[in-house]
C-alpha cells in the first residue's frame, strides 16, 4: 500500500521532515497549513524565498517539493489545520500517516484520539529553538523474530525420556519413592510431610509444582506481564494444594496442622 501522508503545519520542522520522505519517494502527501509566507519565514525555512512572500506557505512547499522527486504526488489545503481537526476531524481518514508539528493543547489530544481510534499512525513534532520533542503513536503492530536471543529450553525434567531418567541422580527420586509410602505421625519432620505431599501432587498431576517463575523473552509488554500472571496464580494454587496435603496429612495423623 501506497503511503498517503498528511503535514500539518509547514514550518521548517515539518518541512524538513516531508522533504526526507519525499526525496526517496513517499508516495503522495498533502500539507494542510493557512499561514501566509512572510519575512519571518525567509530566516527559518529553507523551502520559501523572497520570490514567495505573501503567498500561500502550503502551496509554496508543496511546489518545492514537487520538484525534488516527479515520482511523489503533492497537494495542498490552505485552511487552519485546528480548525480542520475541530470542524471536520474525518478528513485525516484519507491519509495513512498524520505528520503534526508545532500543533497545540486542545487540537492535540482530539487529534490523537481520533488516529487512535482509526489506527492511523501519528507522528508529532514540536520544536523550541535548539529543544523539541518527537512522539511516535502507532497501533499494535506484531512482529515475530525468527532468531529469538533467548530460546524455549525444554529440559523435560518433569517428564524425563530413558537416557534422562538414568542420569538423574537417584537421591532425587528416591527422596519422592520414599516420602510416597511414608507413614506421618505428629513427629514427622516436616521435611519429609513436605516430601510426602509433593509426591501426592506428583502422582495425582504427573508433574511437579509449579515455580511460576516465567524467563525473559521478547514480548510486548503487556503479554509478557499477563503470562506471567498466568503463572503465578498457577504457581500459588499448586501451592496451595501442596498446603492443603500438608495440613490434611498431619491433621490425620493427629498433630498440628500449622506447626
Amino acid at each position: 500500500m501506497s503511503t498517503k501522508l498528511l503535514l500539518l503545519n509547514a514550518g521548517p520542522t515539518g518541512s524538513e521532515i516531508l522533504k526526507n520522505v519525499v526525496l526517496p519517494g513517499v508516495g503522495s502527501f498533502e500539507i494542510c497549513d493557512d499561514h501566509i509566507v512572510s519575512e519571518s519565514d525567509l530566516g527559518n525555512n529553507f523551502f520559501v524565498t523572497a520570490a514567495d512572500l505573501n503567498r500561500p506557505r502550503a502551496q509554496v512547499v508543496t511546489e518545492w517539493m514537487l520538484e525534488m522527486n516527479s515520482d511523489v504526488t503533492g497537494t495542498f489545503l490552505v485552511k487552519r489545520p485546528s480548525d480542520v481537526i475541530a470542524k471536520d476531524i474525518s478528513y485525516v481518514n484519507g491519509f495513512n500517516l498524520v505528520v503534526a508539528t508545532q500543533l497545540v493543547e486542545p487540537s492535540l489530544s482530539a487529534l490523537a484520539k481520533h488516529c487512535q481510534e482509526h489506527a492511523i499512525p501519528l507522528l508529532v513534532l514540536h520544536s523550541f529553538g535548539l529543544f523539541g520533542y518527537l512522539r511516535l503513536q502507532i497501533p499494535d503492530h506484531t512482529i515475530i523474530d525468527s532468531k529469538p536471543d533467548t530460546p524455549f529450553h525444554d529440559l523435560r525434567l518433569a517428564s524425563p525420556f530413558p537416557e534422562l531418567q538414568d542420569a538423574i541422580p537417584d537421591e532425587v527420586t528416591s527422596v519422592l519413592q520414599y516420602a510416597s509410602s511414608l507413614a506421618v505421625t505428629p513427629t514427622t519432620p516436616s521435611f519429609w510431610v513436605l516430601a510426602r505431599a509433593v509426591a501426592e501432587f506428583v502422582t495425582s498431576h504427573d508433574s511437579l509444582p509449579l515455580s511460576g517463575h516465567v524467563p525473559d523473552m521478547t514480548a510486548f509488554t503487556h503479554t509478557y506481564i499477563a503470562l506471567q500472571q498466568i503463572y503465578v496464580r498457577q504457581a500459588a494454587a499448586d501451592c496451595d494444594e501442596v498446603l492443603a496435603t500438608v495440613e490434611s496429612l498431619l491433621t490425620t495423623a493427629g498433630g498440628d496442622p500449622k506447626r
